[in-house]
């Protein structure tokens, strides 16, 4: 039973790097918004953050704040997006150039499940002794995966 679950999350895994390495033809839409939401978090420290979305007609996604302060409503941008997940990889503002990939889906496509391969292969390996990490990155695999879903 661990044995199908590795395999699972080894699947899942590649899955996820071969979705955000093949990205689809560059299409070009127009900005239809750009907004920026404060998030506060209930802790002894009330620290907030500012989290940034653009929009366009079919597509909406999160970019950072440098980024945010570059676009601008009607600015046209040329998106890549995954063929399987929908994720947008890449934003290119067409007048200027400058481009972005957005640090979450960085780590959410390519960093996380690679990282996740690496720890199942030492696992594998070494057997018993790596039974608890093992566990929570398979259960991170599992987590990255319903992240991309939804």
């Amino acid at each position: 039973m661990k044995l199908i679950f590795t395999v699972i999350c080894t699947l899942l895994s590649l899955v996820i790097i071969l979705d955000f390495s093949i990205a689809s033809a560059p299409i070009t839409e127009e900005v239809v918004a750009v907004s920026a939401t404060r998030e506060s978090h209930n802790n002894a420290g009330g620290n907030s953050h500012f989290s940034f979305k653009a929009r366009t007609e079919n597509h909406h996604f999160s970019v950072s704040e440098g980024f945010a302060g570059s676009l601008a409503k009607a600015d046209e941008v040329k998106l890549s997006y995954t063929p399987i997940f929908n994720e947008v990889n890449t934003v290119r503002i067409t007048e200027t150039g400058e481009s972005e990939i957005f640090s979450l889906r960085l780590l959410s496509g390519l960093i996380l499940p690679l990282l996740i391969l690496i720890v199942l292969a030492i696992g594998y390996k070494f057997g018993s002794k790596w039974s608890n990490v093992v566990f929570v990155f398979e259960v991170l695999a599992f987590a990255d995966f319903v992240y991309l879903l939804n």
